[in-house]
């Protein structure tokens, strides 16, 4: 499990969290650590998966927002301004896929060779709407698969190369055509992939034993 030390030095985010507990198991509407941009150093922040936008009526949506299609984002009635000045990294040093087959879906285990952290382009929303607290969610942009996923899904979400991670983050920068630069399949030399058990199903399943490869 990801330690919040371990984030500060690989995100430049010296602030310090409470202890996050292990989990092996994300689903949609946990709350995760996200890195944001500070005034000198980035910050770690804790979000919920599945963006609700600052416009919502009620703190929740009718439709899934945990994911966001990197096609047309600035033409989004949800993500446009996000995209524009509200992009995030979410940190996970793995993730899990099904592969669809003609009676089933096997659930894969995909991370990088080198077991590092990396980061997932995404993007925040705060949601108020006069309450005292502040709700922060965030989606993860997705985009085709690479050579190396397809035989798994169609999709990937999208890996941030290290040196797009700053700009990626930077407020000041709103150039549509550079941002969609970042958001581009990853590379296939670097990762890799194995099937795992089907207790990965299951939100209520999480331990170190869901990475045990099933072969």
């Amino acid at each position: 499990m990801v330690k919040t030390t371990e984030l500060s030095e690989r995100f430049d985010a010296p602030n310090r969290l409470p202890e996050l507990k292990p989990n092996y198991n994300v689903a949609p509407s946990q709350t995760m650590p996200a890195i944001l941009p500070g005034d000198s150093n980035n910050t770690i922040q804790l979000m919920k998966w599945g963006l609700v936008p600052s416009w919502s009526k009620e703190p929740q949506t009718r439709f899934s927002t945990i994911n966001a299609r990197a096609e047309g984002l600035e033409d989004s009635r949800l993500y446009q301004r996000p995209f524009k000045s509200q992009r995030c990294i979410i940190p996970a040093d793995g993730f899990y896929e099904w592969q669809k087959t003609s009676d089933k879906k096997i659930p894969h285990y995909i991370h990088l060779k080198d077991k590092q952290l990396f980061g997932f382009a995404g993007l925040y929303d705060i949601w108020h709407a006069g309450q005292p607290d502040e709700l922060y969610t965030f989606s993860i942009i997705t985009t085709s698969a690479n050579s190396f996923m397809q035989s798994i899904h169609d999709r990937m979400p999208v890996i941030l190369e290290k040196q797009y991670e700053e700009p990626w983050l930077d407020q000041s920068i709103d150039d549509a055509a550079l941002l969609y630069s970042f958001l581009k399949p990853y590379d296939n030399a670097k990762m890799t992939a194995f099937p795992v058990k089907t207790d990965v199903n299951n939100v209520r399943n999480n331990s170190p034993e869901l990475l045990t490869p099933n072969t």
